[in-house]
């Protein structure tokens, strides 16, 4: 007697598009059982990632995060390179969440990101990036000094638009500087400022916010960032 193989992923995944009621239960099912590669994790799960909210597939992000939870941290890695590693890539955070972005490690989420930023090339791209940033919750210093050299220092010197897109996100993703890069940033922020003028009250706002010091300086006595910040 034969038995019929199991559906693979890109059968679940065309079933999903087919029967989108059933398709997040079906294909969470599916992930428990067959217990995928990252390759047919992402084949099977990733176009329903996309374009649900996580209340509508909290099943099938469940099913993911348990599945990843298993799998090497390399694997983890490949699984999350594929789905969000492309600038062009939009899915919505509260999914990402459910499914288990927080459980990647912090030096894997930060190449990842630092990554998809080089191939960022407007408003929303980098934008999108920040918000993955915030999402991700990173506190390990290494990968937060990462993030900062080639995300959001980066950022500021793109053009005033990203420059005052970085700032707002400033105080959410560094609440404190780690080690070694308070020169840095500030030296960062002060030349937007420099170039654009309307950004100086943000930008020292912002670097306030999260921990610099302030002196007045000059005949008008105006505000700036201390060096004694600096490390």
């Amino acid at each position: 007697m034969s038995l019929d193989a199991p559906p693979s992923a890109l059968q679940m995944a065309s079933y999903a598009r087919r029967h989108p009621e059933l398709g997040p239960t079906t294909v969470a099912d599916w992930i428990r059982v067959e217990e995928p590669s990252p390759a047919d994790l992402h084949s099977a799960a990733a176009a329903l990632i996309k374009t649900s909210q996580s209340s509508a597939i909290s099943s099938l992000a469940s099913a993911v995060r348990d599945r990843l939870s298993l799998l090497p941290v390399l694997d983890q890695a490949e699984f999350w390179r594929e789905l969000i590693g492309r600038a062009r890539t939009a899915h919505p955070i509260d999914v990402l969440v459910a499914a288990g972005w927080q459980q990647l490690p912090d030096a894997y989420a930060a190449e990842l990101l630092s990554d998809r930023y080089d191939t960022a090339s407007n408003k929303l791209e980098r934008q999108a990036v920040l918000d993955l940033w915030h999402a991700a919750a990173v506190t390990d210093d290494t990968a937060r000094r990462l993030l900062l050299d080639r995300v959001l220092i980066p950022m500021l010197g793109t053009n005033q638009t990203a420059a005052d897109t970085a700032l707002s996100y400033l105080p959410r993703l560094v609440r404190s500087i780690p080690g070694g890069r308070k020169k840095a940033l500030r030296q960062a922020v002060e030349g937007r400022f420099t170039s654009w003028p309307g950004l100086r009250g943000k930008a020292i706002t912002a670097l306030k916010t999260i921990g610099y010091d302030t002196e007045r300086v000059g005949l008008l006595r105006r505000e700036r960032i201390s060096r004694g910040n600096d490390d």
